[in-house]
Parts: C-alpha cells; structure tokens; sequence
C-alpha cells in the first residue's frame, strides 16, 4: 500500500483490520490483569506475615512468667493451706486455658471457645484477686452463633488483662469487668468494661488514632497499647478495615473497650 505512489497522491488512508486492535486491547487487559494480580499476591503475603507476627506476639502474651508464676504460686499457696479442692479447681482451669490458648494451630475459633478462654482466665485470676475484682459475661448470641461464628483467637484476654493490671488494680476497693457480646449493624459487637481508673484524654486520643489508622507508633508494651493494637491488626488483616478495636474512657471512672468483627462462618469444606 506505502509503496504505491498513486495511493499517497490520492490521499487514501491505511485501513488496519479491526481485529488488530481487538488483539493490542485483550493484550493491554492482560498485562493490566497481571499486574494486579501481582499486586495481590504481595498484599496477601504482607497481611500473612503481620497475621502470623501478631498471633505469636499474642501467644507469647499469654504465656508470660509473670502469670505462669502467679498462678503456680497461687496454687501452691491452696494446696499449703489445705484448700485442696481449690486447688484442683485452679489447676484444671489453668491446664484447660492453656489448651483452649493454642487451639490445635488454629488461627480462627469459634466464638464459645473464645469466649470461654476469657471466663477461663477470669476465674484464675479471681482466686488472686477476689477482693479486687468481680465479672460478669453477658452473652446475647444464641448458641448456635456462638458455635458455628468464628473469631481470630486470643481477643478477649488481652483486654481484660490490661483491665485487671491497669484499671482495676490501681484502685483502693477494686471494682468489676463487665464482657458484652451481642449482634449490631455490623455483624458481632464486643466489649470488655471495666469501672477502674480510666485512661487521660491524650492517651486515649493517641490510641484510637493508632487504631483507627492501625499504625504502631514507636514499640508498644502490653501497657501502652501494644496488646489492643495487636487484636485490632489481626481482625483488620482477617475481615477488612471497617472491623477492628475503639475505645472509650474518662479518667477516674471507666474504660470500655469495643470490637467489631462480622457474623464469620467459615466455608465447609469440600
């Protein structure tokens, strides 16, 4: 065609198949196809990492020398007394914890399990702290909710430890933790109260900027805030960032922390 004067004199254009284009187009969508699938799987990769970080980070929490002295000592202490019905009581409901902790590798549980892990620890903490601490569970999931709707582990505990460590004990008389569970707007709604100290206006500020934006700003000990931030990154990286932890407080009077989580069921396996 380019080599015919004739045809260039006479003005007449090129005509490319339409199918030529067709072809440069589907080649464009699959690059660009790729290439977010790339993204994806990168994406993927980082939120298993931080997953995985933050379970064994959680884990670790849950075993640390300070409670497992404490307990032992406290059961000790029931067996020198003679209270060895107490004792046995404590000791199964340590052993019983500590199973229910690792959950044969699971990295999601039902919400009974969860929830019975948080009354696990509340009772072996109340044979230490009888005259500071009281609790309550209020559950309003139904028991096939509580069965078959699944949680990432370890959520609850961590709450009610800095509960107990930092708002409760640091009272003269003590006072009570109140764990709610129940369906809201978004799925499933819990929060662990406690009437303790209570958490300073800058503090509370900073936290739930650090949650909502879900950045860890500098290294976070259980007591600064490292432990929310902890749940709050695993049930970011499991359900999306519309879930997670916020807090509510007024110094001297009470902390309530919240987390929301969808309605999960996990797939049947096929």
């Amino acid at each position: 065609f380019m080599d015919d004067p004739q045809n260039i004199q006479q003005g007449k254009q090129l005509t490319i198949p339409t199918d030529v284009y067709e072809i440069n187009a589907l080649n464009v969508a699959f690059n660009t196809m790729l290439l977010r699938i790339n993204n994806l799987f990168l994406e993927l990769e980082a939120k298993q990492n931080a997953v995985r970080e933050a379970q064994f980070a959680a884990l670790q929490a849950q075993i640390n020398p300070h409670f497992l002295y404490n307990t032992l000592d406290n059961i000790s202490w029931q067996i020198r007394s003679g209270n060895y019905d107490q004792a046995l009581k404590s000791l199964m409901a340590f052993s019983r914890f500590f199973r229910l902790s690792l959950s044969k590798g699971a990295d999601l549980v039902p919400i009974e399990n969860e929830l019975h892990h948080a009354q696990l620890y509340l009772e072996i903490q109340q044979t230490r702290y009888s005259d500071k601490m009281r609790y309550e569970i209020v559950n309003m999931l139904c028991q096939e909710e509580l069965e078959h709707l699944y949680v990432p582990k370890l959520i609850i505990q961590p709450l009610i430890e800095n509960a107990i460590y930092h708002g409760l004990q640091s009272t003269e008389n003590g006072g009570i933790i109140v764990i709610t569970l129940d369906r809201d707007d978004f799925g499933i709604a819990l929060s662990v109260y406690d009437n303790g100290v209570g958490i300073n206006e800058d503090k509370l500020s900073e936290l739930n900027s650090m949650l909502s934006t879900n950045l860890q700003r500098g290294k976070f000990t259980n007591a600064d805030g490292y432990g929310i931030y902890n749940i709050n990154t695993r049930i970011k990286s499991f359900f999306g960032s519309q879930y997670g932890l916020s807090i509510e407080s007024k110094a001297g009077k009470y902390t309530l922390v919240k987390i929301q989580f969808p309605a999960y069921r996990p797939p049947e396996p096929s």
